[in-house]
């Protein structure tokens, strides 16, 4: 297909859940020259939860149903079909190109996000053809992202040693290649010297409206943290685990995962 000839820009946000991904996202994908998808991994027909413009889904929306329609008139299959994470690497390239490039023209977007933070999803975007990666990695203090899920009546010692598996999986995959690191904690502390490194990186120059695009409520990201749906978002450092650690599991989690 002479449309795979031009490569898909892609951004692709890697991380463990909780870790300020939607956040990132959404500073990045505020620039007009870039658009987010969000959650590219979550996308199935059984999906049913709110799109970020807060229609009841994405099969209800009609910003997907515009990508819908295009995908069916030019790649010849619907966002139904769509195999996004298929083990068939054949399959996977060519739907996920297909996704992209709907986005791509619909848009008119130099860049596309995805904020899937998968590692394993990352590593067949990598393997496929006519997808240039702009591989952000972030990353947060252990113990922010396991009191978060401790939040969520999960167990402390099990998400550390998520993390821990995490961070070996992920610095496996990014040795050698290029990439950013970026810290949850330098972004809302310094967001917008934060981002301005994050964008000359992206080779895009920053744009001071990206800080105020938060709330922007024209968007139709797949997935990502509640704040989606918060009016009049404020950047600002969550550290409540600081407080609601306990010494002994702020010892193990740091001794796991650093």
């Amino acid at each position: 297909m002479s449309q795979q000839k031009k490569p898909i820009q892609l951004i692709y946000i890697t991380s463990r859940g909780h870790s300020g991904s939607t956040l990132l996202d959404y500073l990045i994908s505020s620039h007009p020259q870039i658009i987010s998808a969000g959650e590219v991994k979550v996308i199935s027909p059984d999906w049913k939860r709110r799109c970020s413009c807060n229609a009841p889904s994405i099969w209800k929306c009609p910003f997907w149903l515009q990508i819908d329609d295009y995908l069916q008139q030019n790649h010849n299959r619907s966002m139904s079909d769509l195999k996004i994470n298929s083990d068939d690497s054949q399959r996977f390239a060519s739907d996920n190109y297909a996704f992209f490039d709907a986005v791509r023209a619909l848009t008119n977007a130099e860049m596309i996000v995805d904020s899937s933070k998968s590692v394993a999803r990352l590593r067949k975007l990598h393997a496929a053809p006519n997808i240039d990666l702009h591989m952000l990695k972030l990353r947060r203090h252990p113990c922010g992202v396991v009191y978060s899920n401790v939040k969520k009546q999960r167990s402390w010692y099990s998400e550390a040693i998520k993390y821990k598996r995490h961070e070996l999986s992920s610095s496996r995959f990014h040795r050698g290649k290029k990439h950013l690191k970026v810290k949850y904690e330098n972004l809302a502390l310094n967001p917008q010297d934060e981002l301005q490194r994050v964008m000359s990186f992206l080779g895009m120059s920053y744009d001071p409206s990206q800080l105020d695009g938060i709330n922007d409520t024209d968007r139709h990201n797949i997935g990502g943290n509640h704040m989606r749906f918060t009016p009049n978002k404020k950047i600002k450092l969550d550290q409540q685990w600081q407080a609601n650690l306990n010494f002994f599991q702020k010892s193990v989690i740091k001794c796991l995962c650093h």
